[in-house]
């Protein structure tokens, strides 16, 4: 499963910002990405993944970029 894809997916969805426009490595906030649709797309990779974060187990900075949150999420997808 390649998560990068799938993240994209959960924000685009989350953001209303088309997929291709979204950049791997360029901060969300730089992307137009909030905290509140970084959450947001948490709750749809729960839903497609059929697994539950805990509260602090996922970065919600958007500082972060899409790559950094998507290894984040594939280790903890595998643990589950």
């Amino acid at each position: 499963m390649d998560m990068v894809k799938l993240l994209k997916k959960a924000l685009s969805e989350a953001a209303e910002i088309p997929v291709e426009s979204l950049q791997d490595d360029v901060a969300l906030e730089q992307q137009g990405i909030t905290s509140f649709q970084l959450v947001t797309s948490y709750v749809w990779l729960e839903h497609e993944l059929g697994i539950s974060f805990q509260g602090d187990q996922l970065p919600y900075s958007t500082a972060a970029t899409i790559a950094e949150l998507a290894k984040a999420v594939e280790a903890i997808h595998a643990s589950a």
